[in-house]
């Protein structure tokens, strides 16, 4: 055997595939964190009301139509479309995708970071909540083909050993994607395998593995840990098949001390994005993760693309706090 070839393994190798929860609209953050730690996935039905899905479709539909060059190389297929830097395309998207409540307070639980350290002899804790890792609307046609499985947290060089349960402060990320049409198994619904998230990163996903799909209708969501072996589907329908795209309204979180996927400071319109709340520009990453990464002139860039007054500088600490 060469010193570069991988062993094949069974899903025999590893432990028993766990359930997949799929949960009432009603599901608390606590219901929902728990079914991901359980599977790595899971489905979360009438997540965003049918309306918001139409002026998402609204908003997005002009700029997938618009999109004339197709995707070259095997990780995403020719046949597909995307949008990217979607929060200052969309208003909507960024108040009720990427600001969604239940979203924000699910990645509060598993991405936020505390750190506690000593400034001379007085030692102080920081807190830092998560933030937009990348943002994508997905639109999958006829004829797109399978995605190779792969973990979303490899952009971070993650590479964990494998555990019996699953602990808070274990993940790089967690991923949203809401349904903007029907998601079926033959229009490419995302594969996944439940539990991959708790093997050891330095197996690869085994050939015999039975994967779950998420099979949604528009509204629902599917969430999912970054640690988890995943892909797209082929989408084996026909135009003439009614169903026959998948539309998908995605982002991803991290931890405020990770660098993003999408570089938010480049992607987003500043003109656009100033007048946007502040709990949606904190998201962004357009704050300081605390104590003090991040700053602009010494201040939050919040200050720096409304182009208000900048906070007083001292030489102390306490302003970047």
């Amino acid at each position: 055997m060469s010193p570069h070839a991988v062993r094949e393994l069974s899903i025999r190798d590893f432990p028993p595939t766990p359930p997949v929860d799929t949960l009432a609209s009603n599901a608390s953050a606590e219901d929902i964190v728990a079914a991901l730690a359980r599977a790595g996935g899971c489905v979360v039905k009438n997540f965003v009301a049918v309306d918001t899905i139409e002026k998402l479709k609204r908003d997005f539909y002009p700029l997938l139509d618009a999109e004339t060059d197709g995707w070259s190389g095997s990780f995403f297929s020719n046949a597909s479309r995307r949008v990217t830097g979607c929060c200052s395309k969309s208003l909507s998207f960024a108040e009720e995708i990427v600001g969604h409540p239940l979203w924000n307070e699910v990645c509060n639980i598993l991405l936020s970071s505390t750190h506690t350290s000593y400034t001379q002899y007085e030692q102080v804790t920081f807190t830092s909540g998560p933030q937009i890792c990348n943002t994508t609307v997905y639109s999958i046609l006829p004829g797109s083909e399978e995605q190779a499985l792969h973990r979303d947290d490899r952009i971070h060089h993650a590479h964990l050993p494998a555990a019996h349960q699953h602990t808070v402060g274990r993940d790089f990320g967690v991923g949203l994607f809401v349904a903007g049409t029907k998601c079926t198994q033959e229009n490419g619904a995302t594969r996944f395998i439940p539990g991959s998230h708790l093997w050891d990163y330095s197996a690869p996903p085994p050939k015999d593995h039975v994967p779950a799909y998420a099979v949604m209708e528009p509204g629902d969501a599917f969430l999912m840990l970054s640690g988890c072996y995943h892909g797209a589907s082929a989408n084996v329908t026909t135009r003439d098949q009614p169903d026959n795209e998948r539309l998908l309204f995605g982002t991803f979180f991290t931890k405020a001390t990770l660098r993003q996927e999408e570089n938010q400071y480049l992607a987003s319109d500043l003109s656009v994005i100033k007048n946007y709340p502040d709990h949606i520009l904190r998201l962004m990453g357009f704050d300081i993760s605390k104590p003090f990464l991040g700053w602009v002139d010494m201040a939050s860039p919040m200050a720096a693309i409304r182009k208000e007054t900048k906070l007083q500088k001292s030489s102390g600490e306490s302003h970047l706090l």
